[in-house]
Formats: structure tokens, sequence, C-alpha cells
């Protein structure tokens, strides 16, 4: 697309002697090309996924840079302008959708450092754009220019550019040089929108082999997984990732014990960095606020993982009865007990109670993707939401029958709970 902001001004205005103005108005495809394929991006990544979305985009982009290579001199203007339109949406929905997949992937705490590292992306493709279709388009240009005849002066200004061609005719009242130099050019824009095409092509291949498949989040990525190594088996995290997790423990561990000791108002953040001996910096890396160390378990997307296992042929609600049943079959005795705390400490909190609300509903979104996903169904159907609502509801009423009896066991209440649900809900 930046290729094309180079190229075709000089088009317009070398090879079809329009003005600068006029030049301009015909570029307007270009702009509602890419307003057209941005605008129902993040529709089509939920209908259909961002791998499929990003791989549309691609395609188009190649089909219209296909169909832009068979310009010539005297191409009609509408043609022009419905193949710039088809390349920008192609540009604008790959463009719209793998940004939108790239940084749901992260969390909130990497959320700055992503956009940063897509906005040095698009920064740098817009130069590797102009270069590579600038140095394809001049190429073929000069291999096809005709300078026969010409001093060796004016067939090196000749060869420098179309205008520079055009100049050189114009002296010489040359009316072969001047159509030899338009058809060179439109000759090198072909070129370069072959390259495009490859381009293009080679975009959606690599968007089949490497996009998730589903909608951003669908599955537990390996980043997520390293998090968890006690709590699950599957990750084989490195050294690095294993001593975040050991410093996300650390942290909790000892931010739970202070609340224990002195309750969770009277204890402060500055008390809980002093007591893991880990830095603000650190801290604040992991946990946002003083209530994120209690409702950030990282079990939900160990959660959909576990889900996601389960044989196709279960029914959703089986399969989360399954998949709960799994995750607290890996837990240790000593994550048990830091789950009966963290319930407690949440309807003791108001603060903490209300927040809570937020992780069902996160829960709730993570399992309605999950759900349409196995289910081959839209995200944003209804029935999926009112399952995975249904789902939720069952483990929300878990935390008062722990509150009620403290002694009780997490598992067989959220086990029970589902079990009722699965039997339908019957009194």
């Amino acid at each position: 697309m930046i290729g094309l902001l180079f190229s075709m001004p000089q088009y317009f205005q070398a090879v079809r002697g329009v003005d600068a103005f006029g030049s301009g108005i015909r570029l307007l495809p270009l702009v509602g090309g890419l307003i057209a394929g941005a605008l129902p991006a993040s529709a089509l990544a939920k209908a259909i996924g961002a791998k499929l979305t990003v791989t549309l985009g691609f395609a188009l982009l190649a089909a219209g840079a296909v169909a832009g290579a068979m310009t010539r001199t005297t191409s009609g203007m509408t043609f022009i302008g419905l193949w710039m339109a088809v390349l920008c949406a192609g540009t604008g929905l790959a463009l719209t959708a793998a940004t939108a997949a790239a940084l749901s992937q992260l969390s909130a705490e990497r959320s700055g450092i992503g956009s940063a590292v897509v906005q040095a992306f698009q920064k740098t493709a817009g130069p590797f754009g102009t270069a590579i279709a600038g140095s394809v388009l001049a190429a073929r240009y000069q291999a096809r220019l005709d300078v026969t005849g010409l001093p060796a002066a004016a067939a090196t200004v000749a060869r420098q550019s179309v205008d520079g061609g055009l100049a050189v005719a114009s002296q010489i009242r040359s009316a072969g040089l001047a159509q030899s130099a338009r058809a060179a050019f439109a000759g090198g824009l072909d070129a370069s929108l072959v390259v495009s095409a490859v381009i293009g092509i080679a975009g959606a291949v690599l968007a089949l082999a490497f996009l998730p498949r589903g909608r951003a989040g669908h599955r537990l990525g390996s980043d997520e997984r390293s998090l968890m190594p006690a709590r699950t088996d599957r990750s084989g995290a490195g050294l690095r990732e294993r001593k975040k997790a050991r410093t996300r423990a650390t942290i909790q561990s000892n931010a739970l014990q202070l609340f224990r000791e002195q309750g969770y108002d009277a204890t402060t953040i500055e008390q809980i960095i002093d007591a893991a001996e880990v830095s603000e910096t650190t801290f604040f890396r992991y946990f946002p606020t003083k209530e994120d160390v209690v409702l950030q378990d990282d079990y939900d997307p160990v959660i959909i993982a576990a889900y996601q296992d389960q044989p196709p042929e279960l029914a959703p609600v089986p399969a989360m009865r399954a998949a709960f049943a799994a995750v607290f079959a890996g837990m240790t005795a000593e994550q048990k007990a830091e789950q009966r705390d963290r319930v407690a400490l949440i309807l003791a909190v108001p603060r903490l109670r209300a927040a809570m609300l937020n992780q069902f509903f996160r829960l709730m979104q993570f399992l309605a993707d999950a759900m349409a996903e196995r289910a081959g169904l839209p995200p944003d159907d209804f029935k999926v939401r009112a399952v995975a609502g249904a789902i939720v509801g069952a483990t929300m009423a878990v935390l008062p029958a722990m509150n009620d009896d403290p002694d009780a066991d997490l598992a067989e209440l959220t086990d029970t709970a589902l079990m009722h649900l699965e039997s339908g809900l019957t009194l």
C-alpha cells in the first residue's frame, strides 16, 4: 500500500498527464478500500477467526496486485480505481485483524510493549514498501527504456526517472522517447505489483500456518502455560518462565500470609514487597493493584485448556465438569488451601467481592469463546453465552457455600454444582 503511494502519483502525472490535484483525486479509491477492509475486520474475525480473516486480507491484497499488474498506459481509470480499492481493502482487513489478534493475546501489563512493537513494525513497513516497490519499478523502467541514439548525459538523465525521460524527450522533441518512457514506467509498475502479489501470497500462507485457529485468546498460549508449572505439567517451561512463576507465587503467598495475620485493609503493598523481598517494579509488573494479588490466580486459562482437551463427543457441561475435575486433581494440598483462603478473603472484603464480578465475567467470555470454537458457532451466539453463563453461575454458588462451611472441599462443591447443572437444575 505504501509502495502504491510512491508509484501511483508518478503514474497518474507522468504517464497519464494529470496534475497533482487530479492525481490526489484518483488515489481516493486507495483510502476508500483501506476503510472498507478495516471496518468489517473485527466482526469477521469474531465470525471466522483471526487466521482466516488475515488470510482473506492477504488474498485480496494479492488479487488486487495481480489485477494491477495488467495496468497499461491507456488503462481505464475505473479499472485502476477498482484494483487499488481491492488491494487496499485486503491491506485494511489483514492489518486490522492481525493487530487485534496480536494485542489480544497480551496481558494488561504487557499491552503497552506489544502496542509499541506493532507500531514499530507498521512504521518500518512504510520505508520497506517504498524501497521494494521503488527498486523493482526503477530496475524494470531502466531495463525497458529505449535510449538508443541519445547522448550519454541525456541517456543518464532519462534513466533516472520517468520525469527525467519525459524532460529529455521534450527537449529533443522525441515523441518516441516520451512513449518509451511512459511504457517503461507502466512496465515497472506492473513488475512491482507482481512482487507485491507474491508477498501477499506469502503472507496468506504464513497466516494459515502460524496464526491461532479461532479468535485470539481461545487457546492457552505457551506464555500463559509457563506461569503455572506447578499447577499444570504441560508447558515445558524454560528457566526464565519457571523463575517468573516462582516470583509470582512468592508474592502471593507472602501477601496471603500478611492478610491472615493483620487483615486485608491493614496490609500495605510496601509490606507485601518487603515480605516477598522483591522490588516495587517487580511487584507492579505482576500485580497492578493489591486486589489483583488476591484475584489473579491464573486458573481461568488452565480450565479453558483442560476443557479443550476433553473428548469432542462430550456435551459442553459434562466437558466443563471434567475440566474442573482435571484441574483440581492437579492441585497440591497447599494450593487448595490457598484457594480456600482466597475465597474467604474475597467474601470478607466488599471491594474484592465487587472486583470478583469482573473475574466471573471474564471467565464467562473465555468459556463462551472455547465453547463456540468447539461447537462451530460464533462466539456471540446467545445460546453459547447462556450455557457459559449457567456454568459461571454454578461456580458462583460455590462461594457462599464455602463461606457457610470453611472446611468444605472446593473441588467437591464445584463438581456438585456442575453435576446439578448437568442434570437439568431440578429441585
